[in-house]
């Protein structure tokens, strides 16, 4: 039982890097090539090649020998386990600090709801990009929304075409209006100028220039 333990040891390994990748990839489709190297050193050990590492018989105890081991893999299994401690510990190490990266670049929730409260607002490319719905307390008096300028919307688009479109919604919470009005070559359309009061209105950007310099926006 003694020559077996640092091979279920190098199994277990095996399971945590396997499990440390498919919580990743439950996150984000792009594991970190590191973890995926990592995980492909460990799972190509003859330590892991010598003894069956199936989860099942792990959790019962039961670990069945592989039918047929190399003289390597033989001679391996006879090594005393402190000779690939260390290895399997940087390896494991490796597996952690690629998982932390991996969780650690999923961006945090954030909110899609900017509350401009009784204040006009003139927007900027940040909250563009981050807010899907404005609401104005139009109850006392009406307010205006000022868009980014064109060039700051483009920005924003990881890869712009012309004809891609943004959205967002604007609403009146009160019996006042709201205005939208266009930032630099930001263009608005009549049928987009105006919340009428106690009313959201769904606002479609799209890019109508996205070469650099000379940006434009049509916004319906």
């Amino acid at each position: 039982a003694g020559d077996r333990a640092p091979a279920l040891f190098s199994c277990f390994v095996v399971l945590i890097a396997i499990g440390m990748a498919d919580s990743c990839e439950s996150r984000n489709p792009v594991i970190p090539p590191l973890l995926k190297g990592v995980r492909g050193i460990i799972m190509n050990h003859p330590l892991c090649r010598a003894v069956s590492c199936d989860a099942t018989l792990l959790a019962t105890g039961r670990v069945s020998a592989a039918p047929a081991l190399s003289g390597k893999e033989k001679h391996m299994k006879r090594r005393s386990p402190r000779w690939y401690v260390l290895p399997l510990f940087i390896l494991l190490a490796l597996s952690l600090f690629s998982l932390t990266s991996c969780l650690g670049s999923q961006s945090k929730p954030v909110s899609a709801f900017y509350d401009s409260g009784a204040n006009d607002l003139t927007m900027t490319g940040a909250q563009f990009g981050q807010y899907v719905l404005f609401r104005f307390d139009t109850d006392a008096s009406e307010h205006t929304l000022t868009t980014p300028s064109a060039a700051d919307i483009v920005a924003r688009f990881s890869s712009p075409v012309v004809g891609s479109v943004s959205v967002f919604a604007v609403t009146a919470d009160g019996s006042h209006i709201v205005t939208l009005s266009g930032g630099t070559n930001v263009t608005v359309k009549p049928s987009a100028s105006t919340i009428a009061g106690n009313t959201t209105l769904t606002i479609f950007c799209e890019l109508d220039n996205v070469n650099k310099g000379s940006e434009a926006v049509i916004i319906y």
